[in-house]
């Protein structure tokens, strides 16, 4: 699993993160979950579906301690503010 945290804007550029997800997507199975809410929700779910991987990127909103999915097997915590950066 792949995890990004933070508000869905353009500045966080989760669209990045999705275009690199696509690529290791091809590669070897794997999800990418994004905790978080914001305008750019909509767009960041057609970007997924028009890649390929709508059914494997969940954007599973705002979460109040999201520390629970950090400890979880193969996870890794995406910092805010961090881009194109990808972690399995």
């Amino acid at each position: 699993m792949i995890l990004g945290v933070g508000e869905l804007s353009k500045r966080k550029d989760f669209e990045t993160l999705i275009r690199a997800f696509a690529l290791v997507r091809s590669e070897r199975v794997c999800r990418l979950v994004i905790l978080g809410r914001g305008r750019q929700r909509d767009n960041l779910t057609a970007l997924a579906r028009e890649l390929g991987v709508g059914d494997d990127v969940d954007l599973a909103g705002f979460q109040p301690d999201p520390t629970t999915l950090w400890r979880m097997p193969h996870s890794s915590p995406l910092p805010p503010g961090m881009r194109a950066s990808v972690l399995c």
